[in-house]
């Protein structure tokens, strides 16, 4: 249901395994301070040619009455794919752009909530709408049709997840035991290897131990036996640490 599906400063050789106690990983963000989220994905057009997207979001932790949030704000979605794939992501989130998704978060890292949760689901049913707008052929129309149905009965824990889907990665470990990982300079690098027969993933993370943020992401999934041709990712957060 996202419009994407991003699922992304190497700052330190990592130094062989180490045995580490299992405390809880810190979760201290920086408060009031622009940080910069970038995603960038490659895959491949059915004609076997490569494409590319970009992705990019300010996102600033604060703190009120209410207790701690993050603000989520789309800067831009480029892609250098064919003309109309390109052109249906830019429709489906020309209508997030500049719009601030405030997650309500736990003192755990936990996403509890969004601020203002209509009207932000309402700007991201504007992108599906206009990206069906864009559908020609009668088989996609028909799925858009029932895609449509399913965002308007989203229940309320969908919605959320939905709208801080973005973010939640970043937050993976804050809060939590640590995780088996290597251990470098105010670093943990946590490697991942899951899937089945018909897709499978790969990914590294690399988590401050001074925020608990997740600082970068690199994922390598195969679908099926093609395995010259895994989608790539790569997830930044700039300015955290």
């Amino acid at each position: 249901m996202r419009p994407e599906r991003l699922i992304a400063l190497g700052m330190a050789a990592a130094t062989p395994a180490l045995a580490i106690a299992a405390e809880p990983l810190p979760f201290v963000p920086p408060i009031d301070r622009d940080l910069i989220l970038v995603v960038e994905q490659q895959g491949w057009t059915r004609a076997g040619e490569p494409m590319r997207y970009r992705f990019e979001r300010r996102l600033r932790f604060g703190e009120d009455r209410a207790g701690r949030f993050v603000a989520v704000t789309l800067v831009s979605a480029t892609g250098d794919g064919e003309a109309e794939t390109t052109a249906r992501l830019v429709a489906a989130t020309a209508a997030m752009q500049g719009v601030a998704i405030r997650c309500r978060l736990s003192k755990r890292a936990a996403i509890e909530g969004v601020d203002d949760a209509d009207a932000a689901w309402f700007a991201f049913r504007r992108g599906q709408v206009a990206l069906a707008g864009r559908l020609t052929d009668a088989g996609e129309q028909a799925k858009a049709v029932q895609v449509m149905a399913m965002i308007d009965r989203a229940p309320a824990a969908e919605r959320v997840a939905t709208l801080c889907g973005d973010v939640a990665p970043l937050l993976r470990f804050a809060g939590a035991a640590r995780p088996p990982a290597e251990a470098g300079d105010d670093l943990l690098v946590v490697r991942e290897d899951d899937g089945e027969r018909d897709l499978r993933s790969e990914a590294t993370y690399r988590v401050s131990t001074r925020s608990g943020l997740v600082l970068a992401v690199d994922r390598r999934t195969v679908i099926g036996a093609d395995a010259a041709r895994p989608v790539v990712e790569q997830w930044r957060l700039i300015g955290a640490d």
